[in-house]
């Protein structure tokens, strides 16, 4: 009997675990609902994600990150800020994460300077959505392979 019991809890585990569905598949209602939290004094990421990459593969600009060292070293030369990249979901839309500020106002005041400085900055024929997140939320993010739901948590904010 306690054999069957640990066979039918392993076939109940198996078969929820074979869901094709991902966050990314979920409308974008579904995935605004993901848990984000206002963490204000917690550690925060500064998230730039590229969108409307021309060619078959979302691969990131050559350049890109050679780009952000430069901007970096001439406005936020003290802040040791470290530049990493990702692929979101199944679709592999690159994200490039910005580490580390030490609170949400940190990370607003980078926003704020590269808003403004974005338009000189980068000569593209591609989008950019950036944001700040808290490392709990940018977790989260992570486990949704989808940016749309912090997107819409962050312009209600």
């Amino acid at each position: 009997m306690k054999n069957f019991i640990y066979a039918l809890f392993a076939f109940f585990v198996f078969i929820s675990c074979q869901s094709e569905t991902t966050v990314d598949s979920i409308p974008e209602v579904e995935a605004a609902k993901m848990e984000f939290v206002s963490t204000p004094d917690a550690i925060h990421y500064y998230a730039v994600v590229l969108t409307g990459l021309t060619g078959s593969n979302n691969s990131f600009p050559t350049g890109l990150k050679e780009q952000f060292s430069e901007y970096h070293n001439s406005n936020f030369a003290d802040s040791k800020l470290r530049i990493s990249n990702i692929y979101l979901g199944d679709d592999k839309m690159p994200m490039l994460v910005i580490r580390r500020f030490q609170t949400e106002t940190e990370a607003n005041d980078y926003h704020q300077k590269f808003v403004q400085d974005t338009k000189s900055l980068f000569q593209n024929d591609w989008e950019m959505k950036s944001f700040p997140i808290s490392h709990i939320n940018y977790r989260t993010l992570l486990k949704s392979k989808s940016a749309a739901g912090y997107l819409k948590y962050y312009q209600n904010k």
